[in-house]
């Protein structure tokens, strides 16, 4: 199933999560008001720590590719630096730890 937030500059996105999710994608939204050469970093923030994701900048790189797989139960925030509007984008997958596992001796 489709996962996706819009990220606003100046806005936090906080959630924990209920379902696993895969996230694939970040985009940065087109704009018409001059910003186009000011970058915009996308940043994760888990377990207080922020991690930067990508830095995106319509002169250069609009689109970044992530593989960034998070659980159930997780607690997470994204946040942006600079200005734009970026959306992020995946889908919901199974949760890792419900997958019974088989356990070597």
């Amino acid at each position: 199933m489709f996962w996706g937030v819009t990220l606003f500059h100046g806005n936090k996105y906080n959630q924990r999560l209920t379902k696993g999710v895969h996230i694939t994608m970040a985009a940065l939204e087109p704009v018409n008001n001059g910003a186009e050469g000011t970058p915009v970093s996308l940043y994760l923030e888990h377990r207080d720590i922020d991690f930067l994701l990508c830095t995106l900048n319509h002169n250069i790189c609009v689109q970044m590719p992530l593989n960034l797989i998070l659980s159930a139960g997780e607690e997470i925030g994204f946040w942006l630096q600079g200005s734009g509007t970026v959306h992020i984008t995946g889908y919901e997958v199974p949760d890792v730890q419900s997958t019974n596992w088989i356990t070597f001796q």
